[in-house]
Parts: C-alpha cells; sequence; structure tokens
C-alpha cells in the first residue's frame, strides 16, 4: 500500500480521503468475509464502518454497494435476516449524522435528497456523448494511474473467473459495482458542476479505495492459485 503514490501523499496531508479509504474498504472486506463464513458478525462490523465512512464523506454513493449485496446475499439465502443486520447498524448511524448536517445546511444534504437528485439528473440527462466523455475523462485520471496494479488486477480477474473460484469472484462483484458506482457518480456530478473536467485530481482522490481493495482482490487470487 505504501508503495501507491496517492496513499503515500494523502499520509501527510489533512484530505478526508485517507480515513473514508481506510472505513469504506475495511466496511467491503468484512462484508465479503460475511458472505464467505455465513457469520452475521461480520455484516455488523461492515455495516458499522462503510456507516461510519458516510460520516467522513458523506457525498460519496459508493455506501449503496453495502446495502446492494446484503440484499442479494440475503435473497440467494432466502433469508431476510442478514439484510436487516447490515441494514439497521448501518442506517442508524448514518442517519445520525445526516439529521445533523441536514439542521444545518438544509434538506439537499440528505441522503434521501441525494439519490433524489442524483436519480432525477440521471433520467432527464441521459446523453450518450456525454457518457463518452465520462468513461474518457475516469480512464485518464483515474484508470490509467493505477499503472502495473491494473494489469495484475485484470491477469487475476481472468484466471478466476475461467476457474470460477466462486469465493473470490464475489469481491472481484463488489469492485465491479464501486466501478460503476463511480461512473454513475461522475455522470450525476457533470451535470452539476460546470467545471467538472478542470478537477481531475478530485476524480482520483474519490478513487482512492479502488487500490486497496484490488491488492486485496489480487493477493486472494494469487494465494488460491499457489
Amino acid at each position: 500500500l505504501v508503495t501507491i503514490p496517492g496513499i503515500f501523499e494523502h499520509s501527510t496531508l489533512g484530505y478526508t480521503n485517507l480515513p473514508y479509504t481506510v472505513l469504506y474498504v475495511s466496511g467491503m472486506i468484512y462484508l465479503f468475509f460475511g458472505f464467505l463464513k455465513n457469520d452475521d458478525g461480520h455484516l455488523v462490523i461492515s455495516s458499522l464502518l462503510v456507516a461510519l465512512s458516510t460520516w467522513v464523506r458523506s457525498d460519496l454513493p459508493f455506501w449503496l454497494t453495502g446495502i446492494l449485496f446484503a440484499l442479494y446475499y440475503s435473497f440467494k439465502n432466502k433469508r431476510i435476516k442478514p439484510f436487516l443486520v447490515y441494514l439497521i447498524p448501518f442506517a442508524l448511524i448514518q442517519q445520525t449524522w445526516n439529521r445533523f448536517a441536514s439542521t444545518l445546511y438544509g434538506n439537499g444534504y440528505s441522503t434521501s435528497g441525494q439519490l433524489s437528485e442524483a436519480s432525477m439528473s440521471l433520467l432527464k440527462n441521459l446523453d450518450l456523448g456525454r457518457l463518452f466523455e465520462i468513461s474518457n475523462y475516469i480512464y485518464i485520471n483515474v484508470i490509467s494511474t493505477w499503472g502495473a496494479l491494473l494489469v495484475l488486477f485484470v491477469i487475476c480477474s481472468i484466471v478466476n473467473i475461467l476457474k470460477n473460484r466462486n469465493n473470490t469472484l464475489i469481491f472481484l462483484a463488489i469492485i465491479i459495482v464501486n466501478i460503476l458506482g463511480l461512473f454513475v457518480g461522475t455522470y450525476v456530478f457533470s451535470f452539476k458542476v460546470v467545471e467538472w473536467k478542470e478537477i481531475a485530481d478530485s476524480a482520483a482522490r474519490m478513487a482512492m479505495f479502488f487500490p486497496p481493495m484490488m491488492i486485496f482482490y489480487s493477493s486472494m487470487v494469487i494465494s488460491d492459485n499457489t
């Protein structure tokens, strides 16, 4: 991790991206082990960590990943308990902060307000040309900065898919859903801020949690095949 320039640099800065990365990535790892071990206790820890990450960066939509996968897990196992075990602690912590922040900044700051605004933006502004611009922007300013780690991640993903290792494929799915969230979030943001193309550093900081997740995933795949 310390060999990744972005993470090493942020260890000396006062931005919120590094603590967000620690909380969110830890939450995703506990979510994964909750599925792997069929353990609700891991889901509770994941829920707490991801919820606390929204106290650090409430503007990022990636917390939805945990809820979606907890819901999927419940449907797959035909049990509502895992979803409730995840959702209730998450909602209690996240909504506490949201209500406090809304009293200071108005209802537009709330999660429901942000999701409603994002949904309306997607419905009203579906633009294929803009989607191409977003894809190019994310590739240049985010994906290309991953360098050799991206190559390792792609190779491990191919090996994982070909060998159909279901356990590690769960974490690959978590990463892919987060990448989709990055595209959707940037797309919505591009309609809210005129100068969105000029803040490339912001996009790189927002996606800073991907390299640790890719390292964790690649390590698991390599361990399974050695």
